[in-house]
């Protein structure tokens, strides 16, 4: 688990802005062993950029069991679908008023029919099938000799990986090289894969990049506020330290690899991979709601580039299949070339900044978007002890105020669930007969007591296995999920309160695996090393230790990354044509949105949408034909439960199911979306009780999630685009629409105390636009910028809003 997180950290931080942090030079020798190790730690999260380089091991010592063989199901092919479920869709949509032409329905049918399809591993993990397979798998990892090492570049948005594996046998030597980098600036994966498979690239491109084009999820990565997450990874960094037993951490003495890599400090934490596992788990299970809107950013963004997608792809839905084609490809040569000129002129705006504020004094400014940091520091003095009681102060009332409202809502639930609603004697009557009971009697049922009434037989076999630990606790501490970030201080509370709970449900794990994590530190403090060791003992596959050494290196200054090999990158279908896996590659390069070739007939197109592709695209066409939440929501819903639950769909007719989406529209909203009152509210209230649809554990959240998604996205995107019409509609010029796109985006993301001058700067930028569209970008383009004015330059903005206007202003330029 914290291997994967690691992994995890290292990859996910490279996207953010954790650059603007400063090293602590001082050694903190006064605080505890835990505390150094968290601040070594986080040390990776407060500097520019690092090497790293490390080894990975993997030794099984097998039981000596014999296992039986089984036979691999070959993989189905979808079936028609249902008749029955295809009859009910056709009325829910004709409820509905959702006009779909023939080839459209047979579309959605198809991918709906793929969906009731089993999971080919369920038929082929027969017991001694996959015992072999996880004999060979640890074979084979036991002879593999894995090792690594890259860099990370926070403010470039950068990150490499040197992947290497070594299989060396008295008649065989295998040694491997696959080079990897992620630019969350370009939204591109590079990879070099030849060593693993030669035969598979053609012989011009064996020395190449190959890159996977991963932009049509910019939007999603652009939502995340990453100061935000790299504040949360600092928690969760803490969190096994704060958690530990006094006698789980200890000082180490040095051997000789450590003082090589000059540590001067070495603290082993001891504990389990359950522990671990467990805090992890009940950490974000009470951060979810904070994680979710303040760090993932569930708000409105940029979507005029995606919109920009949305129109070509419409047109190409009633045009010829070969017009189609064609149209997709200007529009992706389109976005590309708008892309590539706002991040040239970026990076070239950047320079001249730096230019100009050196000429006015600021040569010796390490980090401008810092000039606003916090007065507690690590120098000591009453400042400092002021801070401290004042942090106190605060934890003790969001603590008392949490708990208060814990108590409150926990008699409230107790009340109406205990005493207003079913138990499991009810609910084992109701399904056995489905067709009498409401939707929201079902769900409860199947959320409260795990009975299903459409389950099969042999599903329900599988179903009796003992509750975990995480299924016993999860009640208790999700009371305490907040909106607001629950510090690890907090939460050590918490996890105090309910150690007898805890203790308790950790006795299922009689055996529990032992993880070792050892971190060194270097005079500064920050962590140079950091070491695993995970002991796995298994009746069936004997003992398997897991060993992951990790070593940092070169704070503040990491190894440059060749830039000119990834201008020189080909996609997956030029390095794989004329290969055997040119067929694979160009469906794969189609579904991570790579553009397709022009040998592709593109009447497999939408053959090719998965699910959730045609569903967005069903919800695009009902808000075109409607512009009404409610009723786009409603039309997806049906859709949704008819490839989740055919049977439960089935239940009901189609204007019983029309209500149970609205109410569940209403459910999911957000109030800024939907918000209804008077005569509208009362209708639903009214389905609410009809439907059995008042309490949270009767609604299916996974689906009304879903659906809300897809639909509140397709709402904000329209949005979007009628803002821009009306932000082109009333400023007419490039320059004064720049400005103002510039400043709408600012004031989303940061608090402006001086309105005065984020327009004097919106203003500059803007002429700095319009320099260099003109190829006249200078100086003299921002010789109006003064040292007050550089808290309101965002360059990640001025890049989005080059890119917009170049997009939408003049495309064909």
């Amino acid at each position: 688990m914290q291997i994967r997180y690691l992994t995890l950290c290292l990859m996910a931080l490279s996207l953010s802005a954790c650059s603007q942090h400063v090293i602590k030079s001082n050694a903190n020798t006064g605080q505890s062993l835990e505390q150094k190790a968290v601040t070594g730690l986080n040390a990776m999260f407060e500097t520019s950029g690092y090497d790293y380089q490390g080894k990975l091991k993997f030794q099984a010592n097998s039981a000596s069991n014999t296992t039986k063989t089984s036979k691999l199901t070959q993989p189905e092919v979808a079936p028609p679908l249902d008749p029955i479920l295809q009859r009910q869709i056709e009325q829910y949509l004709k409820v509905q008023k959702i006009r779909l032409g023939h080839q459209e329905k047979q579309h959605l049918y198809t991918a709906l029919a793929k969906e009731q399809l089993p999971n080919p591993d369920w038929s082929a993990a027969k017991e001694g099938y996959g015992s072999n397979f996880d004999q060979f798998a640890l074979n084979l990892l036991s002879n593999i000799q894995f090792s690594y090492n890259g860099s990370v570049h926070y403010r470039q948005k950068l990150a490499s990986l040197n992947l290497e594996a070594k299989y060396e046998k008295p008649t065989l030597l295998v040694h491997a090289k696959v080079p990897m980098v992620v630019d969350f600036n370009e939204y591109k994966f590079y990879i070099n894969y030849f060593s693993l498979m030669p035969y598979l690239v053609n012989k011009d491109s064996q020395a190449s990049f190959a890159y996977i084009d991963f932009s049509k999820y910019k939007n999603e990565i652009n939502r995340v506020d990453f100061k935000k997450l790299a504040d949360y990874l600092k928690q969760v960094n803490a969190l096994p330290y704060a958690l530990a037993e006094p006698k789980g951490i200890q000082a180490l003495p040095l051997n000789a690899k450590d003082k090589k890599l000059a540590v001067v400090d070495k603290i082993r934490l001891s504990t389990t991979l359950e522990q671990i596992q467990l805090q992890m788990a009940l950490y974000e299970q009470v951060n979810r709601p904070y994680f979710l809107n303040s760090v993932v950013g569930i708000k409105a963004t940029d979507a005029v580039a995606e919109q920009a997608a949305t129109t070509v792809a419409a047109q190409a839905s009633t045009q010829t299949q070969h017009k189609a084609v064609a149209l997709a490809g200007d529009a992706n040569d389109v976005l590309s070339s708008a892309k590539d000129e706002a991040a040239e002129s970026s990076l070239q705006l950047s320079q001249l900044i730096d230019t100009h504020f050196s000429a006015l004094g600021q040569a010796d400014k390490a980090e401008p978007a810092q000039a606003a940091q916090s007065h507690c520091s690590t120098d000591g003095g009453s400042e400092n002890e002021r801070c401290a009681e004042t942090a106190a102060a605060a934890d003790t009332v969001v603590t008392e105020q949490r708990e208060d409202r814990v108590a409150a809502d926990a008699v409230q639930t107790a009340d109406q669930d205990s005493d207003e609603y079913l138990n499991q004697q009810q609910c084992q009557e109701l399904i056995s007969q489905p067709q009498r009971a409401t939707m929201g009697a079902l769900t409860f049922c199947q959320h409260e007591y795990d009975l299903n009434a459409f389950a099969s037989k042999e599903k329900e076999v599988n179903q009796t296995k003992l509750i975990d630990a995480l299924s016993n606790l999860s009640p208790i501490f999700e009371p305490y999920a907040s909106d607001q970030l629950m510090d690890v201080k907090t939460f050590s509370g918490l996890w105090a309160k309910h150690q007898a709970e805890i203790q308790q449900a950790l006795k299922a794990n009689t055996q529990q695996i032992p993880l070792v994590m050892d971190v060194g530190l270097d005079a500064q403090g920050r962590a140079t090393l950091v070491d695993y060791d995970i002991q796995i003992a298994s009746k069936k596959y004997g003992t398997i230790n897991i060993q992951a050494d990790f070593n940092i290196q070169n704070y503040g200054q990491a190894s440059t990354i060749d830039r000119a090999q990834l201008r020189q990158a080909k996609s997956l279908a030029e390095v794989s044509k004329g290969s055997v896996i040119e067929n694979m590659v160009r469906g794969f390069s189609t579904a991570t949105g790579g553009e397709e070739t022009e040998t592709d007939a593109a009447t497999t197109v939408k053959n090719r949408l998965s699910l959730n592709e045609q569903l967005k695209q069903l919800a695009e066409k009902t808000y075109q034909q409607t512009h009404s939440y409610t009723q786009t929501y409603q039309a997806l819903w049906g859709m949704k439960m008819a490839a989740q639950n055919r049977d439960l769909l089935k239940n009901y007719n189609a204007q019983s199911l029309q209500e149970i989406a609205q109410v569940y529209a209403y459910w999911f909203a957000d109030e800024h979306v939907y918000n209804p009152t008077g005569q509208a509210l009362k209708q639903i209230q009214a389905l609410q009780k009809k439907h059995d649809l008042e309490l949270d554990q009767q609604f299916n959240h996974e689906l009304g999630e879903a659906v809300y998604q897809i639909v509140s996205a397709v709402v904000a995107k329209d949005a979007e685009r009628q803002a821009w019409q009306h932000l082109v509609k009333q400023y007419k010029q490039p320059k004064a629409i720049f400005a103002q796109h510039y400043m709408q985006n600012f004031k989303q993301d940061y608090d402006v105390d001086q309105p005065q001058q984020l327009k004097a700067v919106a203003d500059i930028l803007a002429q700095a636009y319009v320099d260099s569209t003109q190829n006249r970008l200078s100086l003299k383009s921002i010789e109006k910028l003064t040292l007050q004015q550089d808290g309101y330059i965002d360059l990640e903005l001025y890049e989005k809003s080059y890119t917009v206007l170049k997009e939408n202003l003049n495309p064909k330029k």
